[in-house]
């Protein structure tokens, strides 16, 4: 995770099991969206979500919902890269 993400390490997500949040199980919506409901960085974890073509369920939307909303907006996500889950490295001394 670089700077810009910092934000994902408040989410209420970062209480629960990770697994859940990327399942096709159809019991885990209504549980999902509790835990967003009242999480205090929703709205960057929307905005996220949408401009980054993630997987999962984010800010209380499944893949559909935000393929959906991306279209009524006319946003077209950017591919996401293994780098940005990277923590910033130090610059190497030599």
């Amino acid at each position: 995770m670089n700077n810009n993400e910092r934000w994902m390490e408040q989410g209420s997500c970062t209480q629960t099991d990770p697994d859940i949040w990327f399942t096709n199980n159809i019991q885990y919506p209504s549980i999902l969206k509790r835990v967003c409901d009242g999480c205090p960085v929703i709205e960057n974890c929307l905005k996220y979500s949408l401009e980054w073509n993630v997987r999962g369920f984010w800010a209380g939307t499944s893949e559909i919902a935000r393929d959906r909303l991306r279209k009524r907006l006319g946003i077209r996500p950017k591919p996401l890269s293994l780098e940005q889950f990277l923590p910033v490295s130090a610059p190497q001394q030599g």
